[in-house]
């Protein structure tokens, strides 16, 4: 139990150390209850599991109030061999500590892509730069900005995934980006590449955020305005765009033996009754 790592606190370490300390109460009232029956008193059982989170004190919390927590890392499994010397083994540690920052290349920044006819893809593509001696996690997800899959529980809007989801009463996502979730490693470039692949005919607006570590920046600006700070730094973009509907659209499916099957009777792109001449299935 002497190996701990120190870390602010989430809203479900606080709930899982809570509910720790509710369940070991609760045992500890059972056992002194069945300890008064005397003989008559039934066994209780193993305590609950421990809780590997300890509240941090409260002089080693931040000075911005924020609290923090100890997470225990449990020994490893092991058999004590009897009858043997013990040992003294170095063993060599190494550790980086730094502040998160980085640089996104479109944050904050309204992406509009050129209008899109229906099943084809436009893409566009933007950098994110680790300028920190730390791995970055970053998690990206789509929320729609005209509340258009508005839940029945109230105005919330739907939000997607990385891939375009929808829900059966949500207009879908058209959007999607290549990775959803990903760590980006220290002093190291990411390119990320934005779909928008349209099924319906209908303008888009949806709002790209990515999560992260926080930054000395977010940290501040939350301590500003009393927020959360569990929620780590966000880079936000704006995508909008339109999705057209063709004149026609054919949904043929690539057939490989179609010339060794096809009539020769029939005509060929010249008019003549006669096997197809060109050799590009493009040419009219």
């Amino acid at each position: 139990d002497s190996m701990k790592s120190y870390r602010r606190a989430t809203a479900e370490d606080i709930s899982q150390i809570e509910a720790a300390e509710a369940a070991m109460k609760e045992y500890t009232a059972l056992v002194e209850a069945e300890a008064k029956k005397g003989k008559k008193g039934k066994p209780v059982g193993p305590p609950p599991p421990r809780c590997l989170l300890e509240l941090a004190p409260s002089d080693s919390s931040s000075s911005s109030g924020e609290q923090y927590v100890y997470e225990i890392v449990p020994e490893p499994i092991n058999q004590v061999v009897s009858d043997s010397p013990p040992q003294q083994l170095s063993i060599s540690c190494h550790g980086t500590a730094d502040i998160a920052a980085y640089k996104c290349h479109g944050d904050g920044d309204n992406i509009t892509f050129r209008p899109t006819y229906l099943f084809q893809a436009t893409v566009f593509k933007f950098n994110f730069t680790n300028e920190c001696n730390l791995k970055l996690p970053i998690k990206w997800t789509f929320d729609d900005m005209k509340k258009r899959g508005a839940t029945r529980a109230g105005n919330q809007s739907r939000l997607f995934s990385g891939r375009a989801e929808s829900a059966p009463s949500a207009v879908q996502c058209p959007f999607s980006i290549d990775v959803e979730e990903t760590e980006i490693l220290p002093k190291a470039e990411k390119q990320f590449v934005i779909k928008f692949l349209p099924l319906e005919a209908d303008d888009f607006v949806f709002v790209l955020k990515g999560e992260t570590l926080s930054t000395a920046k977010s940290l501040q600006q939350t301590q500003q305005l009393h927020m959360d700070s569990s929620t780590g730094s966000v880079v936000r973009m704006v995508l909008r765009g339109t999705g057209k509907r063709p004149i026609c659209h054919f949904d043929v499916n690539e057939t490989l033996d179609y010339m060794s099957r096809r009539s020769p009777n029939l005509k060929n792109e010249n008019g003549v009754n006669s096997p197809i001449e060109a050799t590009d299935s493009r040419s009219r």
